[in-house]
């Protein structure tokens, strides 16, 4: 039986899964947060807030992207939180709260992207047109440059007697994926609008799983390099298996 030193947050947080519960990660927050002052961040509620929000959406991956990893909470971030404590255990004790809370923030976000539903698809198939914005969905604010770019990256065509360039089904796919980050990015500040500073670091870390190795060595080597509008990975369009 499971003692409260083994799953804290049991009784604050009874919707998240218990594997994500009794990671390291999620113990050594909750220990950092005990020692918070009185009137202090509500973390324990706010992530709360984001697992309820993101977990019953990515599971949804596998209607646009059925050959991916699955992403359920269960399958997907349980084994996500397990590897950052492998990873990362040993420097848990050396971060604050607010860097555990975005560090767990980010492994239910970063792939929130990958889930887009009917509306928004309708609204990037018909090339991002005002008329087809939808109070349900978050929009990239360069939307519809980054779907022109992205037609003339691959050679559509307008339709007759139109500047409209409807992408097709394999296209969609290939348009959300390159843009998935950035999409989590946007879906992280806008849920966390409230506390800008709080969204803004999250929708970094969203977006900075993306990026290639290489320029994340440097400050200026990501500027200027890759397309704007998103970058292919090796795996794309293999329908290969990624994390």
């Amino acid at each position: 039986m499971a003692t409260p030193a083994d799953d804290p947050f049991a009784p604050v947080l009874p919707s998240v899964h218990e594997g994500v519960r009794k990671s390291g990660l999620m113990r050594e927050l909750h220990g950092k947060i005990a020692t918070l002052p009185p009137g202090a961040f509500p973390f324990a509620a706010e992530l709360g807030r984001l697992r309820n929000r993101v977990a019953p959406e990515i599971g949804d991956t596998r209607i646009l992207f059925p050959e991916l990893t699955p992403h359920d909470e269960g399958l997907h971030v349980v084994q996500l939180f397990q590897l950052a404590d492998r990873l990362f255990g040993d420097v848990y004790r050396n971060l604050k709260a607010v860097e555990l809370f975005l560090l767990a923030c980010a492994l239910y976000a970063h792939d929130w992207g990958m889930t887009v539903g009917s509306a928004e698809q309708t609204y990037l198939r018909q090339g991002a047109r005002p008329e087809d914005l939808d109070p349900g969905f978050t929009p990239l604010p360069d939307k519809p440059e980054r779907l022109r770019a992205f037609a003339d990256a691959e050679g559509l065509k307008p339709q007759p007697g139109t500047d409209l360039r409807e992408l097709s089904d394999d296209h969609l796919r290939l348009y959300v994926r390159l843009t998935h980050a950035r999409r989590s990015g946007a879906r992280a500040k806008d849920l966390f609008k409230e506390h800008p500073a709080l969204g803004q670091a999250l929708a970094h870390l969203c977006e900075g799983h993306w990026h290639d190795f290489a320029p994340l060595t440097t400050r200026s080597a990501s500027r200027g390099t890759g397309r704007w509008w998103g970058r292919r990975r090796t795996c794309w369009p293999s329908h290969s298996r990624c994390a």
